[in-house]
């Protein structure tokens, strides 16, 4: 999986949050939590990490589900 950066319209403010809340996220279970020695350190765990968080860790904001479950009943 890439790391991937995304470039967010001022302009949708709704948007902005959910990306806000997915960096702060990103930030305090990946950056904050590990020593990297390496940029590969750095990929695996974030890989690992978005496993868990696309399929595994429930949202509030889709009724507790994952987004992988919550994509697979709302397709």
């Amino acid at each position: 999986m890439p790391i991937l950066s995304f470039f967010d319209e001022e302009d949708q403010p709704a948007r902005n949050a959910y990306i806000e809340c997915f960096n702060r996220s990103y930030r305090e279970a990946v950056l904050d939590a590990y020593i990297f020695h390496s940029q590969a350190g750095v990929r695996q765990v974030t890989e690992d990490w978005l496993r868990t968080y696309i399929a595994i860790r429930p949202h509030e904001a889709l009724g507790g589900q994952p987004p992988q479950e919550f994509a697979a009943r709302h397709g």
